[in-house]
């Protein structure tokens, strides 16, 4: 990736720390979000997503249920 390229990741935070600032927040909180298991991730993202055939519970029971860092 180009240094000039963004991604949505990039523009979503810009987006949600002007927000803050407007709502007389501090736009950067903390410099880190407290880290998750991938499975309590998928569950927790469970309720937003689409029905259909894919099995969701199964998917996130085959995740690890710990903190993964580098």
């Amino acid at each position: 990736m180009q240094p000039t390229e963004t991604t949505i990741a990039t523009v979503e935070v810009r987006h949600a720390s002007y927000l803050r600032l407007l709502n007389g927040e501090v736009p950067f909180p903390e410099p880190f979000d407290d880290p998750r298991a991938p499975r309590r991730i998928c569950e927790m993202v469970d309720q937003f997503i689409n029905r259909s055939s894919f099995d969701l519970k199964a998917f996130c029971e085959s995740l690890p249920n710990r903190v993964i860092t580098i």
